[in-house]
């Protein structure tokens, strides 16, 4: 058994109207690039699933403790929502499991896939981009949501494909943003080029990647559904009155505790091999050949200016 079976892992789905949903769906309005009503207007939330597991919390707080005896300041140390699209249950069960590791990706924008990982800070930009991605009008997309922390950053200009160039992590710092914001009027591919945040973790002073950084944790998986003309305005989202952003531990160990009688809804582990697309996370056949052919045809690999 090893150490990410050993603690009890929870995935269940809670009541939208308990304290934990109305908090994870506002940090994820809160983290709309554009007006709410043009995500809201479209789609709606049907189920929340509550993701747990004790010691990626446990290492997340080790993470932060370690920043703060670096002497970051606050807002690098400050929790963040991030967002990923996940393709199928069985992904998200793997996310839940294993955290977000590291591997071979079409998404290298900001940083190498297999040395660091890559989140969307707009939850409405993730899924307009997912939603574009499949071209299942109406069909349901499933957000992964996260919390992290940036650490110290770095500005980078993000590679395209066409460049044949891919950046290798900044020892020093903890993530790469891009050099340019997103905008309002930007194209949907530029807000979401520019809505990434690629985050890394040294092992030692080798600079050697860790296989998942200690910085982001998986806290819930929102199941949004495309609202059909039904000519209906949506009703706007019903926050409780809380400073905090996130379920509170209280909160989350409370509704842990009335789910500890059920088993967990855990469905067995899908196949180790996935990558992850542009939206999210993909399945994907990987073998040593492929992998051989892919290490082949890697680009020039360079460093952040």
């Amino acid at each position: 058994m090893d150490k990410y079976s050993s603690r009890r892992v929870i995935r269940e789905a809670v009541n939208l109207g308990s304290d934990y949903a109305t908090q994870i769906f506002r940090g994820f309005v809160d983290s709309f690039l554009n007006p709410p009503s043009a995500t809201l207007d479209q789609w709606r939330l049907v189920k929340l699933e509550m993701l747990e597991n004790g010691y990626f919390e446990e290492e997340f707080s080790e993470r932060r403790a370690e920043f703060s005896r670096q002497g970051l300041a606050q807002d690098e140390l400050s929790t963040h929502y991030g967002f990923l699209a996940a393709a199928s249950e069985e992904l998200v069960d793997l996310t839940l499991r294993e955290g977000l590791k590291v591997r071979f990706c079409p998404i290298n924008s900001l940083g190498y896939c297999i040395s660091g990982v890559h989140l969307c800070v707009h939850g409405d930009v993730c899924l307009q981009e997912a939603a574009l991605e499949t071209g299942d009008d109406g069909e349901q997309i499933v957000l992964v949501a996260f919390k992290f922390m940036f650490g110290r950053t770095r500005r980078v200009t993000p590679v395209t494909p066409k460049d044949m160039a891919i950046i290798a992590p900044s020892p020093g710092f903890n993530c790469h943003i891009p050099d340019v914001r997103p905008g309002r009027t930007d194209s949907l591919s530029d807000q979401y080029l520019r809505s990434l945040a690629y985050l890394y973790e040294f092992e030692n002073s080798f600079y050697h990647p860790v296989p998942r950084p200690r910085q982001c944790s998986p806290l819930a998986a929102l199941y949004l559904r495309r609202r059909r003309g039904s000519g209906v305005p949506p009703k706007p989202p019903q926050f409780l009155p809380t400073a905090s952003r996130f379920p509170s531990a209280a909160v989350t160990a409370s509704l842990a505790s009335s789910l500890s009688s059920r088993p967990p809804s855990i469905p067995s582990m899908p196949p180790p091999a996935v990558m992850m697309s542009m939206s999210g996370l993909i399945s994907a056949a990987s073998t040593q050949a492929q992998t051989a052919a892919v290490m082949s045809q890697q680009p020039m690999l360079r460093l952040a200016p």
